[in-house]
């Protein structure tokens, strides 16, 4: 049982203190900024502390401890055997079977660039990609795709992408949709849901998990909306082939609904037409 589930199962007890003032967002002695408290012995990273007013610690805070030393992580510039033979001329040649050989940082800067120089000699700047979504931080100064993407401009160009992998195609679709890029405007109050809502719909969602991701230091707001909502008894219709946790979380208050993988879409237009024909929303 995770302390997340934990957490939601104690939700009674925790009604009445349900929303977080955005006053207890900071403090002198926990600022915002940290995550948690690093443990340091011998100068390596033991445990992360939990921020104290998080309503929901992430359960990733012991795995941040372990990474700078796990052994999968990339320590050296390294090639495959293939292509550092032949170049681009190894084609897929090796490419699920050869070893990774270390080189030098000179020798792994001298071959990205006769790349970058070969390619856009060869075809354009557009036949780059240089659209990594990975590598990121809070700051935009370091941020590793902004160095890519002005070390390639400094090249000529390269191809990029629109939009993010957060909201999918929503945020260029929706504008000619309903004339606002809908999904990264003003969203509706916890408060507010807590107060009119009778009925969640997860679709393909699961809140415990997904709110478990965000761009800095957070305290998990959306952990007491759920709780409060809990509190009040709101029903759960979850849709997934899985059951999500969130569903878990409310207990005999969620329903489960789990359709065949890649049939969700058949699913909403039966619901729309049926809705349709009766004149009424679904119910």
């Amino acid at each position: 049982m995770t302390n997340r589930r934990n957490l939601f199962r104690a939700a009674g007890a925790l009604a009445g203190a349900a929303f977080i003032p955005a006053a207890h967002a900071a403090s002198p002695k926990h600022p915002s900024g940290m995550n948690g408290v690093r443990t340091l012995k011998g100068g390596r990273i033991k445990r992360i502390e939990p921020f104290k007013r998080d309503l929901a610690p992430s359960l990733r805070l012991q795995a941040f401890a372990q990474q700078p030393y796990n052994h999968a992580r990339i320590r050296h510039p390294m090639v495959r055997k293939s292509w550092l033979e032949k170049g681009h001329r190894a084609g897929g040649e090796g490419r699920e079977s050869d070893p990774f050989v270390r080189v030098s940082w000179e020798k792994a800067a001298k071959l990205v660039a006769g790349e970058l120089k070969r390619v856009r000699e060869t075809y354009d700047p557009g036949a780059i990609w240089g659209g990594s979504y990975g590598w990121m931080r809070t700051s935009s100064v370091g941020n590793a795709r902004n160095l890519l993407q002005r070390v390639l401009n400094l090249n000529g160009g390269n191809t990029t992408y629109t939009g993010d992998y957060s909201t999918g195609c929503a945020q260029v679709v929706l504008p000619y949709v309903i004339g606002s890029n809908g999904v990264y405007e003003q969203v509706t109050s916890w408060e507010l849901i807590n107060e009119k809502t009778e009925l969640v719909v997860l679709w393909g969602a699961d809140p415990t998990i997904t709110n478990d991701i965000d761009w800095c230091t957070t305290i998990h707001e959306n952990a007491g909306g759920l709780l409060a909502l809990k509190a009040r008894g709101v029903k759960v219709v979850a849709i997934n082939p899985l059951k999500p946790d969130t569903a878990e979380c409310f207990g005999d208050k969620a329903q489960g609904i789990a359709p065949r993988p890649g049939t969700d879409v058949a699913m909403m237009l039966g619901r729309t037409s049926r809705a349709c024909a009766s004149g009424s929303s679904p119910k």
